[in-house]
């Protein structure tokens, strides 16, 4: 009792002071207090108020960490808390009788949440540190609002050192959480001429996973990786400067996947998903303003993005009357329309292309984070270039038919069926030649889920019903004018004639003025039949460059294309013939289904690859012909200038047909899957440049012997006549370009990809080519030459044979004009002058090599040529051919035909063939040539060119 009596009194006298003394007084002793407190606990303690600020209105994101993790933490702690708030929104609960994927929504959002009850304390570890967190709630003096904080206590030894990972461990987990339960919505713009752009929403409970995605296996890790990758990149956006966000193109046929995918990429990082469509912008003002209005984390995704506007029809109009016309020839044959004529709508979208382009890559994309911005498209050529570049669109993903693998998982899961005996057929067909996209194939099981061998059995018949009909597509359909018994192509229809007969068709009108017979006022017999074909080729090849200027690349566009190039190299008289032949029939002979398919031939392995391609060795899987068929990689440009690109190589190879040291142009075949062509040339042999490795290894670093070289150089030169004869020049001779055949009796110049026509009115004099084997005046830039460009490389061909290396290899221009003056001396004034417009680049070269060599006069005057080849090496009259192919000034050096005049190719070869050794030599080159057999080209151009789903070839 006198323990409580005492207690009292101290109690009164504290309620004394506090009314006595004043209050600045007061606050101090307090203060004093907490000081003596803090210096004898063993403990540090932080709070974290929910609001911050003397006005306490701005919200503290660090509270709402805390309140997320404690709700996890306080499930998971054992024992619990004696005691827990569990509330439940009245919206929630309100809205939990609906039905369908909206009561799915509320079901899932339904589940009540557990707190912390105000004044109670619940204890975490963390790196074995004991850390305790109490609730605080506080009701203000003469208000009903509270004051809510967290304080959290540490031991003071390992606060500053726990404090700081703790707090990023509890952010960490606090966004997972949040991520993970957040109730996500679907938005779309809603249509609002008069008023401001906005979005409405419903719950977003699409059941698309991952998981349930038909995708290649390797495709799927592919998209997860980059998914998770974006996902926690933060850190990697902030430090390189780049807004957080990342372009999916998600391209392929109806039916193949698309909107499973988007809606399996949402559920995986649990974003909302904002549908844009575009038709519903009025203005570049409105599609600003509906971005700044999307969420972070968040998908936004604009479907059938060629569909949506005419993205480039301001371009397309402002091009010249030819190109005009020829779009709308085009318009008429493949039954389209362009909606952006001058009597179009007028209440169409004004969405133009560089507010789509600010859209995705422009300053306002950058307001939010953690965005990703999703194409669609059943059509990829037809949407601008522009907006498919890295840093727009950064991923592409082609989405095609089912493969093997899809095709067994979807029936898995339809009907889980896992082994049946007609499973394994329609598995055959989907190897062959059979497509149909997942969702044909989820529709054909749909209609028989109750009975499994039903279903798999009805697929299996479907899928063989679609791979006769694709085989149906390599027949000639019933015509009139069907091939007449002189036709070349019916004459002993050999291999040759078969392939063509099955890989070119045919022309077919080509509407809007008849196109097809564009040298018809030549054809009055005056000049030869060369330049008769170098004007055919001509027009061809400007035909094709207004076609891909145009965007007009069409399948059949192309296939015409194919039949005026397998006349390319006929003569009047031929050519006249067939003209007059079709005249009276009335119409072109066509076969169903365009160019041959790349599904007849069996690929056996790589041959080689540059920068620009592809060449495989295949064999034609009926008749067993070895071919080799070249596949351009896959740019980030048009497809139509990939066409062009393939097509001009096919106008340049058809020409020149029937030369026995060209290679030959078999066809053009197309791959139905990926739309790419494919030229089909005769299978030649090893390379000349692997072939004479192999000799100089052999042989101590000697290279072959002057008859030999003779040999080789008169094919070579008679083949570059023959190019030069019909105006080609072919502008990338080197050794890799030139192979060895047959019985190792003949070699052959063979890729035309830099090849162009001097006939052309506007012919593409570039700087191309190899820097070794490049001629001065292409060094130089000169804005013309001629066919005396690949005599120049012949030379430095002739040079590598007798050496076994190459004599220039120079690196950038101004090093190789150093090289080729070390080799050959330096040019006097006469023939700097005939380099017109670069002549003072010229002797700005000559002053500089001088400068550096500081030669002796003999070797600016001769060079070390000379010396490098003596009399011992080459004879006179062979090193007179070889200076002749290296002479500087174009107007002096040899043509190839003048070349061929010499005396040194008047005698007569060795009696043993050197050609015929080198491929005795290069047997072991061969068998490593030859890679194992895979996909086409193109089957992955990553990094993430074109992602493809199983099956699908390129």
């Amino acid at each position: 009792m006198e323990f409580l009596s005492q207690m009292w009194s101290l109690l009164g006298l504290l309620t004394i002071l506090q009314n006595v003394l004043p209050t600045q007084l007061l606050s101090l002793l307090h203060s004093l207090w907490q000081s003596l407190q803090d210096s004898l606990t063993p403990y540090s303690y932080f709070d974290v108020p929910e609001f911050l600020g003397s006005a306490a209105v701005e919200p503290n994101a660090l509270y709402r960490h805390v309140q997320l993790y404690l709700h996890r933490s306080l499930l998971l702690s054992s024992p619990p808390p004696p005691r827990l708030t569990l509330s439940l929104p009245r919206s929630v609960a309100v809205s939990g009788g609906g039905g369908g994927h909206d009561a799915g929504a509320a079901a899932a959002a339904a589940t009540p949440s557990v707190s912390l009850s105000p004044n109670h304390s619940v204890a975490d570890s963390f790196d074995g540190h004991r850390a305790v967190w109490t609730h605080h709630a506080d009701t203000l003096q003469d208000s009903l609002e509270e004051r809510r904080s967290f304080s959290l206590r540490l031991p003071k030894r390992h606060a500053a050192a726990v404090l700081p990972a703790y707090l990023a461990h509890l952010a960490a987990a606090a966004d997972h959480l949040e991520r993970s339960s957040r109730a996500r919505r679907l938005h779309t713009n809603a249509a609002s001429p008069r008023g401001a752009a906005a979005w409405s929403s419903v719950p977003f409970c699409h059941p698309s996973t991952f998981d349930t995605l038909a995708l290649d296996p390797e495709l799927k890790a592919r998209l997860l990786a980059d998914l998770t990758a974006f996902a926690d990149g933060s850190e990697f956006y902030r430090r390189t400067g780049r807004p957080w966000k990342r372009g999916y193109l998600l391209h392929g046929p109806p039916g193949s996947g698309k909107s499973s995918l988007i809606a399996a990429m949402a559920n995986h990082l649990r974003y909302d998903v904002f549908d844009l469509e575009l038709t519903r912008v009025a203005t570049n003002a409105d599609l600003r303003a509906l971005l700044i209005q999307t969420t972070n984390r968040s998908l936004i995704v604009i479907e059938d993005i060629d569909c949506s506007l005419h993205l480039t029809g301001d371009r397309k109009s402002r091009r010249n009357k030819r190109r005009r016309l020829l779009h709308a020839t085009a318009a008429s044959d493949d039954d389209s329309s362009d909606s952006d004529s001058d009597g179009g709508d007028n209440h169409r979208s004004k969405v133009t292309l560089s507010g789509l382009l600010n859209f995705t890559d422009g300053l306002w994309s950058c307001c939010g984070e953690e965005r990703i911005i999703v194409f669609t498209t059943n059509h990829v050529d037809g949407i601008d270039p522009a907006l498919l570049r890295p840093g727009r669109m950064d991923v592409h993903v082609r989405l095609g038919a089912c493969g093997a693998h899809a095709m067994r998982e979807l029936v898995g899961r339809y009907v889980g069926v896992e082994d049946h005996e007609m499973l394994d057929a329609a598995e055959c067909c989907v190897r062959g030649s059979a497509e149909m996209t997942p969702a044909e194939v989820g529709e054909v099981l749909l209609r028989s889920r109750d009975d499994p061998d039903a279903a798999v059995t009805e697929l299996a018949v479907e899928l063989k019903a679609r791979q006769s009909a694709a085989a149906d597509e390599l027949q000639w359909e019933d015509s009139a004018a069907e091939l007449s018994d002189e036709s070349p192509r019916k004459k002993g229809l050999g291999w040759e004639g078969k392939l063509q007969a099955t890989s070119l068709f045919c022309m077919a009108t080509m509407g809007g003025g008849d196109v097809c017979t564009m040298a018809d006022e030549r054809d009055d017999g005056t000049g030869t039949a060369a330049s008769m074909a170098a004007t055919r080729l001509a027009e061809l090849c400007a035909m094709i460059d207004d076609h891909a200027a145009a965007g007009t690349m069409s399948e059949k566009r192309v296939a015409t294309i194919c039949a005026m190039i397998e006349e390319c190299n006929d003569d009047v008289e031929e050519a006249s013939r067939r003209r007059s032949s079709r005249r009276r029939s009335g119409r072109w002979r066509r076969r169903v289904g365009g160019t041959s398919s790349t599904r007849c031939y069996r690929q056996i392995g790589r041959i080689s690859s540059g920068g620009f391609g592809v060449v495989v060795k295949a064999e034609h899987r009926d008749t067993g012909q070895t071919v080799a068929m070249k596949t351009l990689f896959r740019r980030r440009r048009s497809a139509d200038d990939d066409a062009a690109d393939l097509l001009r190589e096919a106008s340049f190879m058809a020409a020149c047909r029937g030369n026995p040291y060209l290679v030959g142009l078999h066809g053009v075949a197309r791959n139905p899957r990926t739309k790419q062509y494919s030229l089909v040339m005769e299978y030649v042999g090893p390379s000349l440049s692997a072939a004479l490795a192999e000799h100089v290894e052999r042989h101590g670093g000697e290279g072959y012997a002057e008859a030999t070289v003779r040999r080789i150089m008169r094919q070579l030169l008679t083949g570059a006549a023959a190019m030069h004869e019909r105006r080609i020049i072919h502008r990338d001779i080197k050794a890799n370009n030139i192979l060895v055949g047959g019985d190792g009796d003949v070699v052959k110049i063979c890729d035309f990809g830099l090849a162009m026509s001097t006939a052309e009115a506007a012919a593409p004099y570039r700087r191309v080519g190899t820097d070794g084997y490049m001629a001065p005046e292409v060094l130089l830039g000169m804005p013309d030459y001629d066919g005396r460009v690949d005599t120049w490389s012949l030379g430095c061909v002739m040079a590598k044979l007798l050496s076994g290396e190459a004599p220039f290899r120079g690196e950038g221009t101004s090093d190789q004009l150093y090289q080729i003056f070390d080799m050959l001396g330096v040019p006097g004034n006469k023939t700097r002058e005939a380099f017109k417009s670069k002549s003072e680049l010229l002797a700005y070269e000559v002053r500089r090599w001088r400068a550096l060599r500081r030669p002796q006069p003999e070797q600016e005057a001769h060079g070390w040529l000379p010396e490098l080849f003596p009399e011992k090496l080459l004879s006179r009259d062979g090193f007179d051919v070889l200076r002749g192919l290296l002479t500087f000034d174009p107007g002096e050096r040899l043509t190839a035909a003048a070349a061929l005049r010499h005396r040194w190719f008047a005698g007569a070869d060795a009696d043993e063939s050197g050609v015929a050794a080198l491929l005795r030599n290069t047997a072991s080159i061969v068998a490593g040539a030859v890679i194992s057999a895979g996909a086409f080209v193109g089957t992955w151009m990553i990094p993430w060119c074109d992602c493809r789903t199983a099956g699908t070839e390129a």
